[in-house]
């Protein structure tokens, strides 16, 4: 219980809400850099998202492309030569 009224009061305090930039005006130059800066990161986030997906895709076609090489190798049956005396 002592653990849990000491949690309240920390997140109820003034140091637990939202910072100047966040809790600024929206057309200050410190909100129009962070939101500048987090659409950075998304982007980065799905360039680097992109590249592991097409990473996968492309291990996955290789291996179907094996896999199929594979069977058409195994399908084919010897054949003899007419006239031959096997």
């Amino acid at each position: 219980m002592k653990y849990f009224a000491l949690l309240c009061n920390v997140l109820a305090s003034p140091l637990a809400m939202a910072c100047a930039t966040c809790s600024g005006p929206a057309d200050a130059p410190q909100s129009q850099g962070m939101n500048a800066a987090i659409l950075t990161l998304f982007c980065i986030l799905g360039i680097v998202a992109l590249t592991v997906c097409s990473f996968i895709a492309a291990i996955a076609f290789r291996i179907a492309r094996h896999q199929r090489a594979e069977s058409d190798a195994t399908s084919i049956q010897p054949q003899t030569l007419a006239g031959s005396n096997s």
